[in-house]
């Protein structure tokens, strides 16, 4: 939950355990958040397309995170929904396919 208190900061990482050790280790509070990266065309109306299938299986998007790799051209989107589970078993549906880390 975001506040005035303090802040937050949140990082996008290949080994969530060992990445919130190493915070732990060096004395920050740091917690794990469950979140869906899934690549998408790098186009105009590539993250609409994601986010109306979402939104039509009535789940919110908290928020999200979008990049574009450039050695590649692979555009991605990170997204923190609730039920992860449910979301990306109905994204593989839609032809959308999670990547793990």
């Amino acid at each position: 939950m975001d506040t005035v208190e303090f802040g937050i900061l949140r990082f996008i990482v290949d080994a969530p355990k060992k990445a919130l050790s190493a915070l732990k280790l060096a004395g920050f509070v740091a917690s794990l958040t469950p979140v869906v990266a899934l690549r998408m065309d790098d186009g105009p109306g590539s993250l609409t397309k994601i986010a109306k299938t979402i939104a039509c299986a009535d789940v919110s998007i908290e928020y999200l995170y979008t990049c574009v790799v450039q050695e590649t051209g692979s555009a991605f989107v990170i997204l923190r929904i609730e039920d992860t589970v449910a979301v990306v078993a109905m994204l593989a549906a839609s032809s959308y396919k999670a990547c793990r880390p």
